[in-house]
């Protein structure tokens, strides 16, 4: 499951944990939602299960974001591929 981040929320780790449940798990995150990509919050993903962290490239360079090394940075096309290609399941949050 792919779950895209686009905002920054109190809850968006709770529901991450209340829609991901037990499942294989990964985040996009975009927009406003890029700054959970910060070394100092990263690492919070863990505990939930996420396994994979794709972070937007333009988010980074609009907001000017130091990216944890545990998150990819991906472009429009990478982008596209994961949601459309690579899994089955895509909740926006």
């Amino acid at each position: 499951m792919l779950l895209v981040v686009n905002k920054t929320s109190l809850d968006v780790f709770r529901l991450i944990r209340m829609f991901g449940g037990d499942e294989d798990k990964a985040v996009l995150l975009v927009g406003d939602g890029a700054y959970y990509a910060m070394p100092a919050v990263v690492e919070r993903f863990e505990p939930l299960g996420v396994e994979d962290i794709y972070v937007a490239k333009d988010a980074v360079e609009e907001r000017n974001i130091v990216v944890s090394p545990e998150a990819e940075v991906v472009d429009y096309d990478r982008m596209a591929a994961l949601i459309m290609n690579e899994y089955d399941k895509v909740l926006s949050l």
